[in-house]
């Protein structure tokens, strides 16, 4: 099954309606808990991880149904990561996505909490949605892996230490590697796990995604810099060896593939 741009549109329609619903049901009489994680959850970006695990386990096969719950785990992770990201201890952001950022809307103790609830409730969503237990136990290994401390939150530690200094070329991909990349390359993998397709179909989602997400933030630099040509021509190699990993698949006509030079270049 390929995926088209009007069901994409759906699926889209559909996730912000469950995402609303779920969060929903986190109800408590501390009411304040639950309007500081709706304040942050209907101010939403891009959806690009979200989208990922759709277009690819569309074109490997899978059900809407059976890519929901994934989806929205995903991008619980990526949320919570921002709002860590803002706080003054870290990069003391004011603003986000036009709108003040979580810990200047309320506190910083709140926003703190409400990271720490989408962090946590992101595995929840994987152990209760209606997979085989084979296929959740497999996303969540994936999705700790690619957030925890060997993937994500180890790229948002090294850039913490590296503020300030001048990075080697090596340096600088294995720090967007590990900060961007091991989520984006996340989102790829569990499409194809969600699929239930071979593990050396898997093996190469990720590689997709890790170039992407590569390209991705290299692209990200160049738009904050305006400069480093290198950066320009390594993000088109990088999205080069993605689309053929993609043909190797024999998704060349997929809507993934259609989607990722979208991504890197912003054109969505």
């Amino acid at each position: 099954m390929i995926a088209s741009s009007h069901e994409s549109l759906l699926f889209l329609e559909e996730f912000e309606r469950a995402l609303r619903e779920k969060i929903l049901f986190l109800q408590h009489p501390h009411d304040l808990l639950l309007h500081a994680t709706q304040y942050v959850i209907e101010n939403p970006g891009k959806r690009i991880r979200p989208l990922l695990v759709f277009y690819t386990a569309t074109a490997l096969g899978a059900d809407l149904k059976d890519i929901l719950m994934p989806a929205m785990a995903i991008e619980l992770i990526h949320t919570y990561s921002l709002i860590h990201d803002d706080l003054p201890c870290m990069d003391d952001d004011d603003m986000r996505r036009g709108k003040p950022t979580l810990h200047r809307m309320y506190n910083e103790g709140q926003a703190v909490l409400v990271g720490d609830l989408l962090l946590t409730y992101s595995f929840e969503l994987l152990a209760s949605s209606d997979l085989t237990p084979q296929k959740r136990l497999s996303l969540i290994s994936i999705l700790a892996q690619r957030s925890g401390g060997s993937g994500m939150i180890l790229g948002q530690s090294m850039d913490l230490a590296m503020k300030g200094k001048t990075l080697s070329w090596n340096d600088l991909q294995e720090l967007h590697l590990r900060k961007t990349g091991d989520l984006i390359s996340a989102a790829c993998e569990m499409g194809a796990i969600i699929a239930d397709t071979s593990l050396e179909v898997q093996a190469t989602m990720r590689q997709i995604g890790q170039y992407s997400g590569l390209a991705f933030q290299l692209v990200d630099d160049l738009l904050d810099k305006e400069h480093l040509s290198s950066q320009t021509l390594s993000s088109h190699a990088l999205l080069d060896q993605a689309l053929d990993l993609c043909q190797s698949l024999g998704l060349q006509d997929s809507c993934l593939t259609q989607f990722l030079p979208k991504l890197i270049s912003r054109a969505f």
